[in-house]
């Protein structure tokens, strides 16, 4: 579910400012694109002096090339920021957890974490990050929990609750085999 780079919007432990930093990089790509565009068509119409359908066909070229570009550079951007700060702050996280199995740390570094400036897809990512480790580590109740703060992370908009629906599943299921196998254990 959230393992891919697909954008979720956040209703909680995103800040406003990451989406409000990405609806302005986009309005300034497409007013970049326009003005650029303009001043491409008053060149080829006053300059160069070719035909009005010739300007618009060659304007219009232009406009897409610039806005396609635009976009794939703000993506380019945005995916190595969500690595950069996969690999700075939330792989610390996981890891000091992984050795040291304590639940407690792992949900305040979560908090913490939440806190500060991070694009919501990651958000999404990290969340189901920590109840992954903790249903691997049999702590069903703070599992339960952060799969709940995760329902809360994910969008509103219809795919985005249905692969929450399908991974909630899929965590009730795996939390069931692991009460199975720790009642095993005990016996």
């Amino acid at each position: 579910m959230a393992q891919d780079e697909k954008s979720k919007t956040s209703s909680k432990g995103s800040s406003p400012r990451g989406t409000q930093m990405a609806a302005s990089s986009q309005r300034g790509i497409v007013i970049a694109a326009l003005v650029a565009t303009l001043v491409v068509v008053y060149l080829l119409q006053n300059v160069a002096k070719l035909d009005t359908t010739s300007t618009f066909l060659i304007g219009l070229a232009i406009l897409v090339v610039i806005v396609l570009v635009g976009l794939f550079v703000t993506t380019t951007v945005r995916k190595t920021r969500m690595k950069l700060d996969v690999k700075d702050t939330c792989n610390p996280i996981l890891e000091r957890y992984n050795r040291t199995g304590d639940v407690a740390r792992l949900l305040s570094d979560y908090e913490s974490w939440t806190k500060g400036d991070h694009d919501p897809s990651l958000v999404a990512q990290f969340t189901q990050a920590t109840v992954d480790a903790l249903i691997n580590t049999g702590h069903e109740k703070q599992a339960r929990r952060q799969l709940k703060v995760l329902g809360e992370v994910v969008g509103k908009d219809q795919r985005s609750q249905q692969e929450y629906a399908k991974y909630q599943k899929q965590c009730e299921s795996r939390l069931k085999n692991v009460k199975k196998e720790m009642r095993k254990a005990r016996r």
